[in-house]
């Protein structure tokens, strides 16, 4: 069987774990996206407060400066991400 070529597409993906107790976990959103930029994050954040999320107790970010931008404008204005 002959083998498929390998395609790598570097996209940022958002996904939400929420945490209720010790041992439950949901999948609050999942979304992909072709770049990480403060705009694209600010949406992912506005839905999930529309949705009556609070601002979260504990955030990780793993090597997507657009989030932490909008995080940290978030915090500085004294508003929930």
């Amino acid at each position: 069987m002959p083998l498929l070529p390998m395609i790598i597409v570097k996209k940022a993906v958002g996904k939400l774990i929420g945490q209720k107790g010790l041992s439950h976990q949901n999948v609050m959103r999942i979304s992909s996206r072709v770049v990480d930029e403060f705009n694209a994050w600010k949406g992912f954040l506005e839905d999930l407060v529309r949705r009556g999320m609070s601002e979260p107790m504990l955030t990780v970010i793993d090597g997507c400066p657009g989030l932490l931008a909008k995080i940290r404008a978030s915090k500085m204005q004294g508003i929930a991400a």
